[in-house]
């Protein structure tokens, strides 16, 4: 069996926060869409899962509305940008698999991948 590839999260954006410095005047207000770039360690190439991040009480606040990725949010019991990359960095060394391949099938128990849905041209 071969070893697994060594993944890393290149960058996380959103386009309601700024991630790396963004702190809510209370924890309702967590409740946000992340894209996460994800490649193999030393590969300029990434592909992008998507995640909706959320406080506890944030997902209460939002419980009726739709979720935009299909595994729910992710749930972090405080937020801050440290633990939210150290979350997400924990889950993507997880998913370290001998190839690419295996690695984004334990990546989309987590996140929704950008090339889940896609049917290559016949």
């Amino acid at each position: 069996m071969s070893a697994p590839i060594a993944l890393e999260v290149k960058s996380y954006v959103s386009s309601s926060v700024d991630v790396a410095r963004w702190m809510p005047d209370t924890p309702e207000q967590v409740y946000f869409l992340l894209a996460i770039s994800i490649g193999e360690v030393g590969d300029d190439r990434a592909d992008l899962f998507y995640v909706t991040v959320a406080t506890p009480e944030g997902a209460r606040k939002h419980q009726r509305r739709v979720t935009p990725t299909r595994n729910g949010p992710l749930i972090l019991a405080e937020y801050s940008p440290a633990a939210l990359k150290a979350r997400i960095e924990e889950i993507v060394e997880r998913c370290r698999a001998p190839s690419w391949g295996e690695s984004v099938r334990l990546l989309e128990r987590h996140f929704e991948y950008e090339y889940s849905d896609y049917v290559p041209d016949e």
